[in-house]
């Protein structure tokens, strides 16, 4: 493949490899030490209709979810079209080579990656459906009764490499994404400590159902992370136990911060020594992690900056999350990290 010049030129791998570049496939084994073959999947997808002959091997994960276009314009050639935006270039592809191909309006972070296994001419279109992926590296193992009820923390670690043969990338940044739109505690706010509720005069009807707040007085300085069982449009429920999550302390709110549904993690960046990170034991083995530089940051300015890696060069980026006792029992939660480099 000619390209890992733009949105691709950064590649997010299993660990827990025996060697770098090794066989790896178990997301639940990404663990540190080396890294594997094996790409994070970002996004899932199924297909309505197919062009015969081209493979999709990956999806870039700011594609979004739904319908997005793979067609092709005449018998050697390709477009990508993602959920919701413009065609992209029309890119020329021949028997044997990988592609990355990229949606139109200047979205080039909107990418999939196609190969072609056919000297025939392509024909046709298809409807690329895409989804969100669970149990994944990100977004982590099921959680069972047992580990609901006692609270539990599971580790990953991802490896981030520049993976273009002779080039790298600079001002690498990644950060911890919100899951709803922000709004102000101007309705109610919590006590210095123990159970309450948060309000708002805004909305809440695109937060989860219960997950993690994070709430940020009006100058920009972390308050504190909390746990809610549950919520309404305008008020979340805190139990006492989803008080001074991720390392924070309680403290009382005020009604001019700002609340964030986040997930429930933080994140931490390793430089590998000899290509091998840090090993963990076991999902829940925190000894060899727990002094790194963690952050929770939401945004490019406030999260990990991992600064500039030079080609083939790579980084740790590990994953703290967190399940609080007794937390509501749900069919998916979500995780989201995001990313921004030049390449």
């Amino acid at each position: 493949m000619d390209e890992y010049r733009h949105a691709d030129a950064i590649g997010f791998f299993l660990t827990g490899a025996e060697s770098d570049g090794g066989s790896q496939t178990d997301p639940d084994l990404s663990l540190g030490s080396y890294r594997g073959s094996t790409y994070i999947e970002q996004r899932g997808f199924f297909l309505e209709g197919s062009i015969t002959g081209v493979k999709i091997e990956r999806l870039g994960g700011a594609n979004g979810e739904g319908a997005g276009f793979l067609e092709t314009i005449d018998g050697d050639s390709l477009r990508w079209t993602a959920p919701g935006g413009t065609a992209g270039p029309i890119t020329a592809i021949a028997d044997g080579e990988t592609k990355l191909l990229e949606s139109g309006g200047y979205e080039r972070s909107k990418f999939v990656i196609a190969s072609r296994h056919t000297t025939s001419d392509l024909k046709g279109q298809a409807v690329v459906m895409i989804v969100p992926v669970y149990n994944s590296a990100v977004g982590s193992s099921n959680v069972s009764h047992s580990e609901r009820e006692a609270g539990e923390i599971k580790l990953r670690c991802i490896a981030v490499k520049a993976v273009h043969a002779t080039h790298g990338v600079i001002n690498l940044k990644v950060w911890v994404g919100t899951l709803g739109t922000q709004q102000v505690s101007d309705a109610g706010q919590l006590g210095a400590s123990g159970a309450g509720t948060i309000e708002t005069t805004g909305s809440l009807a695109d937060w989860p159902e219960s997950g993690f707040c994070r709430i940020t007085e009006s100058g920009g300085t972390l308050r504190e992370i909390v746990y809610y069982s549950e919520r309404t449009d305008t008020v979340l429920t805190i139990p006492a136990a989803g008080r001074e999550q991720l390392g924070t302390t309680a403290a009382a709110g005020a009604a001019s911060d700002t609340i964030d549904a986040v997930p429930g993690l933080k994140i931490a960046a390793e430089t590998p020594a000899a290509d091998q990170f840090s090993v963990a034991d076991d999902e829940n083995d925190t000894s060899e992690v727990s002094g790194f530089s963690w952050s929770t940051g939401t945004t490019e300015a406030t999260g990990l900056d991992i600064g500039d890696l030079a080609a083939g060069e790579m980084a740790g980026l590990w994953l703290w999350l967190i399940v609080v006792a007794d937390a509501t029992v749900s069919p998916s939660m979500d995780n989201l990290i995001k990313w921004s480099f030049d390449a």
